[in-house]
């Protein structure tokens, strides 16, 4: 059949019908149908006349030559609907035909009339066929009517052949049903084998499309590596306020750049189906901390309140996508904070189950920005939609963030949905699954803070959001809290609580309020003896840093930088009113800033990049941080630099020349197996497809850091590297 089906293309089927699959197989179908009418006449037409009937004869060769006059008509007016009711209407014809000599209802040419209603349907669809199923059901309901009312109608066909045309007539019926059958299943191999070259083809391109993309990635993030990280160094350096000013502006388009350049290769592996998690445990509370400490500057920039309230209750470590799920929230916040002019932005984590083998975890972020119109709400999910297209142009962005989000909480077992009001803000929440590492695993904030139980706060704010969040944090670990909206309330609710002989422990204030800020009722508290509570004060994340003498001359115990989150709170709060044990958790070690050679103890780093600007950049930020820095510029110059002098640590670029990052560092592995020893190798890459961190690791290194580099980040990943290294 194949062949034949080929013949019929190369001569039959007019070229324009064969540019669409499904209508060159239709014409096809018709074709065949029409050649089929052309076998009955050498076929069928000498067993009429032999059988005695000479118009029989007649009208099989008047049908054949009628099927000649549909091939010639779908080549003619190419209308595949007209060739087939018109191949319907001969084959219709000629049994009406072949009953109206053969005696009516008795001739066994109505049986085929079956096939009439078949034929429609094939060739030109339902409507066509349910059309010749009831011209045929009343064909056959005349004859009927004739033969009842005892119409006599010519049979000339002799009874003693009746049975032999009948016998022949059902070999013509099974023969049909064959080339129905046949043809139907010929159209439908054709079908699968275009559908799996489509789909070959589809996959090909994917392929393609994700590494160009991948590659797009690196090439870009190359020269915004180089950017973004002199933007850090010389923003470290004294500068005018214009200077800052401009420099500011260059690192927020270079951030900018970066998530978009993130979210359409996240897009990309969404679409071709290749985006995966990977689970393993982490520190929830931290990730979120981290999440609203990077969102700080935009939210305070705007003059928004960015506050955190969180059910203590949640597990601590948890097993989960840490990357993903940040980037969910961080999508939601920063959406939040973009289209809030002005209010606040509230993130808000609650356990809504907890079981020894898991729990389930509800984010919600709402704001108090410009809302999404009802029929808007499921539209912001799709890819490249906003809420209005007026805020395309206000506010900027792709249009993916929500789309990429809504397929990462689905992808972890949640959903995305979304309450709003337009003029009064947006609610969007997702709960998520997460795994519980063991019984070892470190205890909920709950469980740290119980040795604050009892003791007696006083919540100082004029953000009505952020007091109660905080006295919200205090009162689940068993604090008394009290709440000011200002200062000079906050010095009123001390001095009723001095007379009543109830006094606070500690003070938490906001550091700019109208009224009186915290400064000074910082030091009205530090100047009144018989106020012997100490003050916490919160300051905005834009601020100017100060250095620590002012905080002491302020009478500040402890400073914390917005958003104050749960975690931070609780260690300051522990270290200040709890009597350190061994039992007791202390807060952890400030973070000294970069710049101090004496943590890093002189140790040698062996840094591996073929770019001069990613050379001078990395060697600038680990210099300041008091490591010994050699270079080399591809993988052969590592590996004779590694084998030359003994080095802590390998920062190993991926894609260079000569010998890539991969191949050195298998060949370095080699060695260490025949000679013993182990040096940390990291990748220091712009590749930021999510597979590459599993292949650097199977390739044999010890971590990951994906370009572009920031100072803090970089330095923290080689001291975490190194330290962990040591204490092995």
């Amino acid at each position: 059949m194949q062949p034949l089906r080929a013949w019929i293309l190369r001569w039959l089927v007019p070229r324009e019908l064969q540019a669409d699959p499904a209508t060159a197989r239709q014409a096809v179908r018709t074709i065949v149908f029409a050649l089929a009418m052309l076998l009955w006449w050498p076929i069928f037409t000498p067993v009429y006349i032999w059988l005695g009937s000479a118009r029989a004869g007649a009208i099989i060769t008047l049908g054949a030559l009628s099927a000649l006059a549909v091939i010639v008509c779908l080549g003619r007016i190419r209308s595949l609907v007209v060739a087939g009711n018109l191949t319907a209407a001969i084959v219709y014809l000629v049994l009406v035909g072949l009953a109206s000599v053969a005696g009516g209802i008795e001739a066994a040419a109505l049986w085929w009339l079956c096939a009439v209603p078949i034929i429609g349907l094939v060739l030109c669809g339902t409507r066509s066929g349910l059309s010749w199923a009831i011209v045929s059901a009343l064909t056959i309901l005349a004859f009927y009517t004739l033969h009842v009312l005892h119409v006599a109608v010519p049979h000339d066909i002799p009874a003693d052949n009746v049975v032999l045309l009948d016998s022949l007539s059902m070999c013509g019926v099974v023969f049909c049903a064959f080339l129905l059958t046949l043809a139907f299943r010929q159209g439908e191999e054709a079908a699968r084998q275009e559908l799996e070259r489509a789909r070959d083809a589809s996959e090909q391109a994917n392929r393609a499309k994700s590494l160009l993309l991948a590659n797009m990635s690196h090439e870009i993030r190359t020269p915004m590596n180089t950017v973004i990280g002199m933007t850090d160094l010389v923003l470290s350096t004294e500068l005018s306020r214009d200077q800052r000013e401009y420099l500011n502006i260059v690192q927020q388009s270079g951030e900018s750049l970066l998530v978009l350049i993130d979210d359409i290769l996240d897009f990309s592996l969404l679409e071709a189906r290749r985006l995966t998690l990977y689970p393993q445990p982490f520190d929830m509370t931290s990730s979120i901390c981290h999440a609203l400490k990077a969102l700080g500057a935009r939210a305070q920039k705007q003059g928004l309140e960015l506050v955190c309230r969180c059910d203590l209750a949640v597990p601590r470590v948890v097993i989960g996508d840490q990357g993903r799920l940040r980037q969910v929230l961080v999508n939601l916040i920063g959406n939040a904070i973009k289209f809030t002019p002005h209010g606040h932005v509230v993130l808000e984590v609650r356990c809504v189950e907890c079981k020894p083998s898991g729990a389930r975890v509800s984010f919600s972020v709402a704001d108090t920005g410009i809302g999404i119109p009802p029929e808007k709400q499921e539209a912001i999910f799709r890819v490249f939609e906003q809420a209005e297209m007026s805020t395309k142009r206000r506010y900027g962005g792709a249009g993916l963030g929500l789309a990429i989000s809504q397929e990462l909480v689905q992808m972890m077992g949640g959903r995305i949905e979304v309450v709003s009001e337009v003029g009064r803000g947006s609610r969007f929440s997702f709960t998520v699954p997460l795994g519980i590492p063991g019984p070892d695993a470190e205890p909920p904030l709950v469980v740290r803070a119980r040795p604050l139980a009892g003791h007696r706060a006083l919540v100082v704010d004029d953000s009505a959001v952020s007091r109660d969040a905080l006295a919200d944090t205090l009162e689940q670990v068993g604090m008394v809290v009290a709440r000011a909206p200002h200062g000079t309330r906050a010095l009123e609710l001390l001095h009723e609580a001095q007379a009543a002989a109830e006094l606070f422990d500690v003070v938490i204030t906001d550091a700019h309020m109208p009224m009186m800020d915290g400064f000074l009722l910082a030091r009205r508290v530090r100047d009144d003896p018989r106020l012997p509570c100490r003050v916490i004060v919160m300051r905005a994340a834009g601020d100017v840093p100060r250095d620590e003498k002012y905080w002491e001359q302020a009478g500040v115990a402890a400073h914390l930088i917005k958003p104050v989150t749960p975690p931070e709170l609780l260690d300051v709060l522990l270290n200040l009113l709890v009597v350190p044990t061994e039992s007791t958790p202390r807060a952890a070690p400030q973070v000294r800033a970069p710049g101090h050679a004496e943590a890093a103890g002189g140790r040698r780093i062996l840094l591996v990049d073929d770019s001069l600007m990613n050379q001078k950049l990395a060697a600038t930020i680990l210099g300041n941080g008091g490591y010994d820095v050699v270079i080399a510029n591809d993988g052969r110059e590592a590996v004779a630099a590694w084998q030359r002098q003994p080095v802590d640590l390998i920062l190993m670029d991926i894609q260079m020349p000569e010998m890539d990052g991969f191949e050195a560092t298998r060949l370095i592995r080699e060695q260490e197996r025949a000679a013993g020893g182990h040096v940390p190798i990291v990748a220091l890459t712009a590749h930021a497809l999510k597979g590459d961190r599993d292949q650097c690791l199977q390739a044999g290194m010890d971590g990951y850091i994906a370009k572009p580099l920031r100072a803090r980040e970089l330095l923290e990943a080689v001291a975490s590297t190194l330290g962990a290294d040591h204490h092995d």
